[in-house]
């Protein structure tokens, strides 16, 4: 192994965020999709909640961990089963905090890598850090627009791809 027991123990951590974090996602395009907004949930799914578990964020990192000869494991994925009755407001407000989480989370792993001097994993992490980041603007300018359509979600759908811009969009 290439790097200390540690960090892989912190990698194995940030892998299976990403797996919730897409589970929650998931949850979150569900409620979209059942609430009635078919725009929002094509391009929610499939720009943002794949990105988790994608080449981007879990494929990759589970890449790196095979490359410093450490075994990837996913730790339990929890469940996300809240109905959130058609409030894009609160959707997309813990859509912000869930980003907040993941960004702190990695952030905690390049701090304990540097420490531990495991610099391809400081290295690779700071590289998925700023990959990550348009997502979190994107998810923080959804969430002002969600606010601003309170009471108009169906105008938030139909404008949903012209204020996706931080990210590609993927249908």
């Amino acid at each position: 192994m290439l790097i200390s027991e540690e960090t892989l123990d912190a990698l194995n951590l940030l892998l299976g965020q990403f797996f919730t974090h897409n589970s929650e996602a998931d949850n979150f395009a569900y409620n979209l999709a059942m609430a009635g907004y078919p725009q929002i949930s094509d391009i929610y799914h499939h720009s943002f909640a794949h990105f988790f578990v994608g080449d981007e964020m879990a494929d990759g990192l589970s890449n790196l961990m095979d490359m410093l000869d450490s075994r990837a494991v996913r730790k339990v994925n929890n469940a996300h089963e809240e109905d959130y009755q058609g409030n894009l407001t609160a959707i997309f407000a813990d859509n912000v905090i869930m980003c907040e989480k993941c960004r702190n989370s990695i952030l905690n792993v390049i701090e304990l890598a540097e420490l531990n001097q495991d610099v391809e994993v400081k290295l690779y992490c700071e590289e998925l850090l700023m990959k990550f980041m348009p997502y979190y603007k994107q998810a923080r300018i959804w969430s002002q627009f969600a606010q601003r359509y309170e009471g108009d979600f169906k105008s938030f759908d139909i404008h949903f791809e012209d204020i996706t811009t931080y990210i590609p969009i993927i249908k």
